[in-house]
């Protein structure tokens, strides 16, 4: 079969027939004079992953993410609305979320009697320790009056203390010491001054170099990235904490980006070339293979 080129004004007008079921993708292509050959030359899809597509056999298809990227360039390639492939795609993976469901609600009940089991032991163990609480205030409570009874008695019989004496010697003695202290104060006071300027002038030395190398850090940890298209690519790049954002690359085109780390997952891994902190990433792997990156 020929391979034919395709043109934007044809793939806007080509509709999928309402009668045709979406499995009957391969039918449609056929008949619009498309191989698998010519859609990979344009979309770079691995001609396995075009046939699963049209064949429905999703299990054989990559991540999500990539698949549904995948059966989106497949619909614009032939002209056709994805939604479709889309829906067929999304019941498939509702089938394999159905078994993880039941599994979650046998753990679920799993837990709940683990629950209840530990809410009696835990019940058992508080009776226990309320029961040696009682006891153990009890015996003090006798302890305590015992004691009360033997001191009072010594407390009777105790003789009287002596009158206090007279206050006149320890008003003489204090303002003695008073005047003792005040030359002391004096002579030390002087040279605390210049101790205190001289701790507070390092202390502010110490902090300016403390920001310096921490704006350095800082300055050190934005990271360059450029990455150049020799084929049509698909990516996906995430920079820090930014969202996600998808990339239909074409030969020639570039894109540049600043952040201190980087996610990149890249559908054809011959087609783009990475130039990252001024060293060159090229030969990354074969034509239509899907990899993942994470720089640094």
């Amino acid at each position: 079969m020929m391979n034919t080129p395709i043109k934007k004004d044809e793939r806007e007008k080509s509709e999928l027939p309402p009668d045709m079921a979406e499995n009957d993708l391969k039918s449609f292509r056929e008949a619009k004079g498309f191989t698998l050959k010519d859609i990979f030359e344009h979309t770079r899809i691995s001609v396995t992953h075009l046939e699963a597509i049209e064949q429905g056999n999703f299990h054989s298809l990559p991540a999500p993410v990539f698949t549904k990227a995948f059966i989106k360039a497949y619909a614009k390639m032939l002209g056709i609305d994805s939604l479709k492939i889309l829906a067929r795609y999304n019941e498939y993976l509702e089938t394999l979320r159905a078994p993880a469901q039941e599994v979650e609600e046998v753990r679920d009940v799993s837990q709940s009697t683990t629950k209840k089991y530990k809410f009696l032991f835990g019940g058992v163990l508080v009776l226990v320790a309320i029961g040696i609480i009682v006891f153990y205030i009890s015996s003090y409570k006798s302890n305590v009056d015992i004691s009360k009874s033997q001191t009072s008695q010594l407390v009777q019989s105790a003789p009287e203390p002596p009158p206090p004496e007279s206050t006149g010697v320890n008003t003489q003695i204090k303002s003695e010491s008073a005047g003792q202290m005040n030359p002391m104060v004096a002579a030390v006071s002087p040279s605390a001054p210049s101790n205190t300027t001289q701790t507070v002038q390092g202390t502010t030395d110490r902090t300016k170099a403390d920001k310096s190398a921490l704006a350095e850090k800082t300055a050190s940890e934005i990271n360059q990235l450029r990455m150049e298209a020799k084929e049509p690519t698909w990516i996906r790049i995430k920079t820090g904490q930014d969202a996600p954002e998808e990339i239909l690359m074409q030969p020639g085109e570039k894109i540049d980006r600043s952040s201190s780390r980087f996610m990149i997952d890249i559908g054809n891994a011959a087609g783009v070339s990475i130039l990252f902190q001024g060293k060159r990433m090229e030969n990354l792997g074969g034509h239509g293979q899907v990899i993942h990156l994470k720089l640094p």
